[in-house]
């Protein structure tokens, strides 16, 4: 679906973060997919999950900081979020 979503129901936590960060999808209980992209639009990061609450730290291991794109892919549309990895 490529319906953009506009809500506080699928969030990230903490922001700014080191290196672990929480996906939360409260919209959807169903699988959904998360891909991260650096600041150069590259894909680093794909899984599927049906997880209200999914642990990236693994994504976020070892990047450098800067500006990463979480992108949440669900059955009822696509949202985009921010994450500013610090040091």
């Amino acid at each position: 679906m490529n319906q953009i979503i506009s809500t506080d129901l699928i969030s990230i936590f903490p922001n700014p973060s080191e290196d672990e960060v929480f996906i939360e999808n409260q919209l959807d209980s169903d699988e959904y997919t998360i891909q991260i992209f650096d600041n150069m639009g590259r894909k680093i990061f794909e899984t599927k999950t049906s997880e209200s609450v999914y642990n990236a730290r693994n994504a976020f291991e070892g990047r450098s900081p800067g500006l990463y794109l979480i992108k949440v892919i669900t059955t009822k549309g696509t949202k985009i979020l921010k994450l500013n990895k610090v040091k």
